[in-house]
């Protein structure tokens, strides 16, 4: 990994804390979107999707976990889980991705929350690539509730484009050397982080460089295991 990665971990990690703190402390119960006061008519349900996002589910798949062991569409189901999409060559948006993924994780530690990351290069990150990544690269996810996934491109690229709408391509204008030599294209890919209700629907998204709305999605997640 860049030799920048720790640093850019311990200043996202450090802003995003002092952003949860900031809304816990001005909140007394769940503020955001699917949460308000139902005097003002608004949906209450923090299982309601967000405006714009009912149509969009987590499809029926077939892929493997960083253990090598098959995984589907059941991994979703019955649980709340945070999701977002990765490469671990990635030096731009990944970084700054996995580090909320671990304030959120550290955040929701007394709650059934559970996290997945699918990589959007099965090609390079393999099973052992992803569980490498999570222990050394993240130096922090806890494999019991945050499972990382590669498998048929096919799959992952119809999942991303097919169901979630999102851009996913190669990106020719960037290069990313390889630490084992050679460089390899940069590949554009979703930058939010999704919640995914217990019947896979999509209720809400945050963007990685939003620590407003990162902290949001935290508070939205501890809601919906609390309804």
């Amino acid at each position: 990994m860049p030799k920048w990665f720790a640093p850019v971990f311990a200043i996202t990690l450090l802003g995003l804390a002092a952003t949860v703190a900031a809304l816990v402390i001005v909140s007394s119960g769940p503020t955001t979107a699917g949460s308000s006061d139902p005097a003002d008519g608004a949906v209450s349900d923090p299982l309601e999707p967000d405006p714009g996002l009912d149509q969009f589910q987590i499809p029926e798949f077939t892929l493997v976990d960083h253990d090598g062991q098959p995984v589907d569409q059941t991994l979703f189901e019955g649980e709340i889980t945070i999701l977002d999409f990765i490469f671990t060559n990635c030096p731009f948006a990944c970084p700054f991705m996995g580090a909320a993924m671990l304030q959120l994780q550290s955040e929701l530690q007394d709650t059934p929350v559970r996290f997945v990351s699918v990589t959007v290069d099965p090609e390079r990150d393999t099973p052992e690539r992803l569980r490498q990544y999570a222990e050394e690269g993240l130096g922090g996810a806890d494999l019991t509730r945050w499972r990382f996934l590669t498998g048929d491109r096919d799959v992952i690229y119809s999942m991303v484009r097919d169901e979630l709408k999102f851009q996913l391509a190669t990106d020719e204008s960037r290069t990313i050397p390889l630490k084992q030599g050679g460089e390899m294209f940069n590949i554009a890919h979703p930058t939010k982080l999704f919640l995914v209700g217990p019947d896979r629907q999509v209720i809400a998204l945050a963007s990685y460089n939003s620590p407003a709305e990162i902290a949001e999605l935290g508070v939205r997640a501890r809601a919906v295991t609390s309804r």
